[in-house]
């Protein structure tokens, strides 16, 4: 029976690791927004099939640049440098996603948020409110 078991907890443990394919682009862009000799400030991925997480936009001018590519039909997984070299990652879901998806989105972002290490805080924007990122980010750091 210990056997059975053990095959068991070996199979789930695998089972929740996100395959490094999955998130290469994240990771990739999230190594540029933290390089300090790319411009690059911002990008936002998206799922793409079987959680797979593409890159949708990306930008230098910041928080601006950010909260414009957001749109109200997506579910959003962000980075972003902010002042002083510092990180943040990002939630956004927007007012036309259904709610399946919007709850779906809360699992989802463990692998792309994973994949952005060192970011000093995680903010999860309220839907419809993208406009107040910026605020949001004043009261963090």
């Amino acid at each position: 029976m210990s056997e059975s078991y053990k095959k068991m907890d070996v199979k789930a443990a695998t089972g929740m690791i996100t395959s490094s394919d999955r998130v290469a682009e994240v990771e990739s862009a999230w190594a540029r927004i933290r390089s300090d000799n790319d411009e690059i400030s911002w990008a936002t991925f998206t799922v793409d099939g079987k959680q797979s997480y593409k890159l949708f936009a990306q930008g230098k001018d910041g928080v601006d640049g950010l909260t414009n590519s957001l749109t109200e039909d997506g579910v959003f997984f962000c980075g972003l440098r902010v002042k002083d070299n510092k990180f943040v990652r990002i939630l956004y879901v927007g007012s036309e996603v259904g709610i399946i998806k919007k709850n779906k989105a809360q699992m989802l972002k463990n692998a792309p948020f994973n994949a952005m290490p060192g970011a000093i805080k995680e903010i999860i924007l309220p839907t419809g409110e993208k406009n107040s990122l910026s605020s949001l980010i004043s009261m963090s750091i």
